[in-house]
């Protein structure tokens, strides 16, 4: 930032160009992580500046040529602030930008919203938890857009809103996991998900884990499948609801 001028955005772009521009580094860092400490599973935290998953190449790129070089598969777990609940203006923002985001990438990616223990602070957001499982009927977000009551801002760029809803619905590639970090069936649900897509789900290894062994798989997902969000909603909505009252 300081040699090139750069702001925060500007300056990660620049970071991941550089990165692709060197790339031979980051596989002899792989190649020596596997072969001096046998790692087999890599986890790379990136930043959350959308211009990098949006409208810009380098990082697809990145991930493209370490899949050829190397025996790597890749999938993507991209967050959402439980707070963007709250408002449904900004989530439609995060949604769109998880449609652009998992078309962009060309990748398997798990949308998901995190930070839900907050969700005992926030209160309870409009629409219930499994709607945002499901995105189904988004619609109904902006139904009241037009009515008297409707805000400016809404009666401005509700039209616009609904049509956002239409695409993401037509596409009907994301909905939302949940991730709560104090939740082990969570957590645990979201390792899977992500094992199945990037297919060390299936690797002997894995289950050769011992730490593996103690999560049944088959229960786990029939619980997430039909109790996971009512039991989430019954402990923290209620809780808040106790403390609003």
């Amino acid at each position: 930032m300081e040699e090139f001028k750069l702001g925060p955005n500007g300056s990660m772009i620049y970071c991941v160009e550089f990165l692709k521009t060197n790339l031979q580094w980051l596989i002899e860092r792989i190649h020596s992580l596997r072969r001096e400490k046998g790692i087999k599973y890599f986890v790379f935290d990136l930043p959350g500046q959308v211009e990098i998953y949006t409208n810009h190449g380098a990082l697809r790129e990145v991930i493209q040529e370490l899949s050829k070089t190397l025996p790597m598969r890749f999938a993507a777990l991209h967050l959402v602030d439980c707070s963007y609940l709250y408002d449904r203006t900004r989530f439609l923002s995060a949604l769109t930008l998880s449609l652009t985001a998992t078309v962009g990438m060309d990748m398997p990616f798990i949308n998901a919203i995190s930070k839900l223990d907050l969700l005992k602070t926030l209160g309870r957001p409009e629409m219930g938890l499994s709607f945002y499982q499901n995105m189904s009927g988004l619609n109904l977000m902006f139904l009241d857009c037009q009515g008297k009551e409707a805000s400016p801002f809404m009666k401005k760029f509700g039209k616009l809103s609904k049509e956002l809803c239409d695409l993401v619905e037509r596409y009907n590639m994301v909905s939302y996991s949940m991730i709560d970090i104090n939740d082990r069936m969570f957590m645990c649900n979201i390792v899977m998900l992500l094992d199945q897509a990037n297919g060390y789900f299936y690797d002997a290894e894995k289950m050769e884990n011992s730490k593996e062994t103690e999560i049944d798989y088959e229960s786990l997902k029939e619980y997430m499948e039909h109790e996971a969000v009512m039991d989430l909603e019954d402990k923290y909505f209620d809780a808040a609801d106790e403390e609003m009252t």
